[in-house]
């Protein structure tokens, strides 16, 4: 539990680092591209406003923007109304010929978009009477600048992550140490006064047993009886479930007959139901092994059994069904029921939990579900409750 812990608080965290390292780069990377565009817009302007200026460098007016245009690389062309070619002018670009130009002309011309981007250029459409003129500014040393820049950040990025995520390991047990301490003492203390209320309930059960062979049969001699034998339940399941999760403690698997495993516990639950008057039906798929812990598994599916057996509706029915999907091992247990609710099945495998709140109508100690649960993530498996329909509820163990 404590490694489960650990590690869904790692998982938290670097999930959270992820998505806020994420939405900082993207919005960096917005940003920078916002900026490239209109700096882009602000020298295709000037382009166009000093078109009659761009022939040569000697009469090119002085001035910082006046610079930008002449470092900058573009072509234009210039267009008909019927989209027919009247000039391109490629002497201040290298990288584009002119069929390649003047085809980028034509489907902007088709667009109508008057600004705007195609292939790794930034266009500005101007109208001059009859005709109008396109000018390409070429953006691809920026757009490889920027590129470069994001992959620069989500490199240091991704390192920063993976620093400040192996930060988190090393100090997560110093962040989980209270809980560590207070879940060690709550177990302890559960399995040490397990083990010193088995002593006087022994001997009450005796006290009470050597009453009756002296004083014969009464209802409170049957009363203490009945509540020794409760109680004496109720210790060895908090036991069971106290050490059921202890990381360290040591399973016995082996490879066993999962399949006669079930059905020889289907069969012996037949005939309670049988009494019950309740319909009980079990389909078993042969021949399947699993390599776990025999007894444990053993004990799963009697808890499953006996809990849909205890809370099924009267002459109601009850449904086992082992099979094999791929390479796990499936058990599913459905059992008719009453006034069941959705909020209500995902608290089944609480300590405790018991769906009638009424005392006088309790059945056991609301623990069965606990240990079954507790069985199956000892196998590393999963365990689910949820209705089919509002009159049946199916518990599933996947292996």
């Amino acid at each position: 539990m404590i490694k489960k812990l650990r590690k869904k608080l790692m998982f938290i965290t670097i999930v959270s680092m992820v998505s806020v390292v994420t939405v900082f780069i993207l919005f960096l990377g917005f940003l920078n591209y916002r900026n490239m565009l209109q700096r882009a817009d602000h020298i295709l302007t000037n382009i166009s406003h000093q078109d009659e200026y761009i022939k040569t460098e000697n009469n090119f007016p002085k001035g910082k923007e006046f610079d930008q245009i002449f470092e900058s690389h573009y072509f234009t062309v210039t267009l008909n109304d019927d989209l027919s070619m009247i000039q391109t002018d490629l002497t201040r670009i290298r990288n584009v010929d002119q069929a390649q130009a003047e085809t980028y002309a034509i489907q902007i011309a088709q667009k109508g978009n008057a600004i705007g981007n195609i292939s790794q250029y930034r266009y500005l459409i101007v109208h001059l009477d009859n005709q109008y003129k396109i000018f390409f500014l070429d953006m691809g040393k920026d757009i490889e600048m920027l590129l470069q820049f994001m992959q620069t950040a989500l490199i240091i990025c991704l390192l920063g992550i993976v620093m400040i995520g192996g930060l988190i390991y090393y100090f997560s047990n110093r962040i989980l140490k209270p809980f560590i301490d207070n879940y060690h003492k709550q177990r302890q203390f559960i399995t040490d006064a397990g083990h010193e209320l088995k002593t006087p309930l022994t001997v009450i059960q005796a006290d009470a047993e050597i009453l009756e062979m002296d004083h014969g049969e009464n209802e409170w001699i049957s009363d203490i009886k009945i509540q020794t034998k409760r109680l004496t339940e109720l210790t060895n399941d908090l036991i069971t479930l106290s050490k059921m999760e202890e990381e360290s403690l040591k399973k016995m698997m082996i490879d066993f007959p999962i399949s006669d495993i079930v059905e020889e516990i289907c069969m012996s639950f037949a005939n309670v139901a049988r009494q019950q008057q309740k319909d009980f039906h079990y389909e078993i798929t042969p021949m399947l092994s699993y390599v776990g812990e025999e007894k444990s598994i053993y004990r799963l599916v009697t808890i499953l059994l006996d809990n849909a057996m205890k809370h099924s509706s009267k002459q109601g029915m009850i449904q086992c069904k082992l099979y094999s999907a791929g390479q796990q091992i499936c058990l599913s247990v459905k059992n008719s029921v009453q006034d069941l609710q959705k909020e209500q099945v995902s608290h089944l495998f609480d300590r405790f939990y018991q769906v009638d709140s009424s005392r006088e109508k309790k059945q056991g100690f609301g623990l069965g579900l606990s240990i079954a649960k507790a069985i199956v993530e000892n196998h590393n498996g999963k365990i689910q409750a949820n209705l089919v329909d509002e009159n049946t509820l199916e518990i599933k163990v996947t292996l």
